[in-house]
């Protein structure tokens, strides 16, 4: 597949989208809520990918898990620096989970190559900020 072939709401699917990544040399694999799960390899974070049941939007999400002991406060001032920080991503604090997630926009068409980037992108950030913001208070 080149880089300049497009998805868009008309040809998007889960499928589809798991053959571009694979066809850059990404590996997935399906779960059974029909998520993407994207594997961890050097530099880049595993996440998994949601297609909307619109097709004009997907979902890129990653999380982490603090610990315990760690004050709610503190929780919430690490998701805001990392926010603050990095504008990519929606970092949020949900119980003891740090969550990480971007929509893809995807009804006016996206190529192969623009999306890939952005999946990239996405799964670099936390590799760098999750060290930055979270030293010592993840699991």
């Amino acid at each position: 597949m080149s880089g300049g072939e497009q998805l868009n709401p008309e040809n998007i699917s889960i499928e589809a989208i798991k053959a571009v990544l694979e066809s850059y040399g990404i590996r997935t694999k399906e779960d059974s809520e029909g998520d993407l799960i994207l594997q961890t390899s050097p530099g880049y974070m595993g996440c998994a990918l949601r297609l909307r049941a619109t097709k004009t939007v997907f979902r890129i999400m990653t999380n982490g898990r603090f610990k315990s002991s760690v004050p709610r406060t503190q929780r919430l001032t690490c998701a805001n620096n990392i926010n603050e920080q990095y504008g990519m991503a929606n970092a949020y604090v949900e119980g003891d989970g740090l969550h990480f997630c971007h929509d893809v926009i995807v009804s006016g068409g996206i190529t192969h190559a623009n999306m890939v980037a952005t999946i990239q992108h996405f799964r670099s950030f936390p590799v760098k900020a999750l060290p930055e913001y979270t030293d010592g208070l993840l699991q």
